[in-house]
């Protein structure tokens, strides 16, 4: 019986409801946000900050010259033209992306085969994960890189279980597109 639990309905599709899905995303978003602008910024995220706080000229002068990616950097150099300077505002960028890391999370546990109810127990236990609060609320590219960890690994396994059909390409090459961010 416990199995059966498990494996549930194999539909790798979120049926049960908006509300039902959204629920974990709405917690997960509830409790970063809680306290965004509380701690000071430091010295990583002061950074971040003068990274983005230029042209895209200058940004992209200045992350051909470090060790991380661009993406985070151009995202957060978007963000701040549409949400502000402060420091709330530069951490929230991470805070859409911790989001995301619970969807892709529980369509990645539907698409292995496990019930919706696991899948939203996975959303869960990510939404109120303190270190992924933690990470979240950093203005720093580390919740994005498991956001893109997990949303590839849901890229990968719908692929896998569609690697034979004439249309799986789409799924590989967002795969792709995903691991090289």
């Amino acid at each position: 019986m416990r199995t059966r639990w498990l494996a549930g309905e194999a539909a790798p599709t979120p049926a049960g409801g908006l509300a039902t899905w959204g629920a974990p995303v709405l917690v997960a978003i509830g409790v970063r946000i809680a306290g965004l602008g509380r701690e000071p910024m430091w010295l990583d995220e002061i950074l971040t900050w003068q990274f983005t706080g230029g042209t895209l000229d200058h940004l992209l002068r200045a992350v051909a010259r470090d060790v991380h990616p661009p993406l985070y950097f151009l995202g957060v150099w978007l963000w701040r033209r549409l949400f502000g300077v402060t420091g709330a505002g530069l951490r929230g960028y991470g805070v859409i992306w911790s989001a995301v890391a619970v969807v892709a999370l529980m369509l990645l546990i539907r698409e292995l085969g496990a019930a919706r109810r696991v899948a939203l127990v996975a959303g869960f236990l990510l939404a109120l994960s303190p270190l992924d609060i933690y990470y979240a609320q950093e203005a720093r590219p580390y919740v994005q890189a498991g956001a893109l960890a997990v949303v590839s690994t849901w890229l990968l396994a719908a692929w896998w279980r569609r690697r034979s059909a004439a249309r799986s390409w789409p799924w590989l090459a967002a795969y792709s597109v995903t691991v090289a961010a």
